[in-house]
């Protein structure tokens, strides 16, 4: 016996009406999506954009808080920055236009309205790239504290106490952000920080 899923309810929005014609016309007829056109009976919104900015961003935000409808978006462009500006709009799939294929476009779709994530191939070498140039966005506010006082001068003692931290817990800490940020040593670490302005 053989059970059949319900199609998982798309709507398509973009502000260019060829890209919504042709993610509408990559969809159109697969049996695993439906096309749905008030946003508000949809299980998944896409939005393709050309590029993801502060404007797309507050649209996608605006969109969730409206619908309270897992987002996915399908951009033209895609860099670091769009990325994290998509996340922090609350965007759970994304697929950059270049990669989009009927398969592809349904299985983010799926993945998304399941409640998982899905980035694309490009998109993750995309994130990957910008977490290895912009390493100061996975500092936390405990690294940046140890990194400011390491930029001063202050010793390993020093920053335990300043902390209230044991020493074993700070040297963990430098070790883990001297890997982090690919230094030899805390003088190439403290190098870093300076020259990147990380603290």
């Amino acid at each position: 016996m053989t059970t059949t899923t319900a199609p998982v309810r798309a709507a398509i929005q973009s502000p260019d009406p060829l890209a919504r014609i042709g993610l509408t016309t990559l969809l159109a007829g697969r049996p695993d999506i439906q096309l749905t056109e008030p946003e508000s009976a949809a299980d998944v919104l896409v939005f393709a954009v050309e590029t993801i900015d502060r404007d797309a961003a507050a649209t996608l935000r605006r969109a969730r808080a409206a619908t309270r409808t897992p987002l996915a978006v399908v951009p033209s462009d895609l860099t670091g920055d769009g990325l994290a500006w998509a996340v922090s709009a609350g965007a759970r799939g994304i697929l950059p236009r270049t990669a989009v294929s009927p398969d592809r476009l349904s299985t983010m779709i799926t993945a998304v309205a399941q409640g998982d994530t899905y980035l694309g191939d490009r998109a993750l070498d995309v994130l990957l790239t910008h977490l290895i140039a912009k390493p100061g966005t996975l500092l936390t506010d405990r690294h940046r504290c140890i990194l400011r006082l390491l930029a001063e001068g202050a010793s390993t003692y020093d920053i335990a106490q300043q902390l209230q931290l044991t020493e074993r817990a700070v040297t963990k800490d430098v070790t883990h952000l001297m890997d982090l940020l690919r230094c030899r040593n805390r003088t190439a670490l403290v190098a870093r920080v300076l020259r990147d302005e990380l603290i």
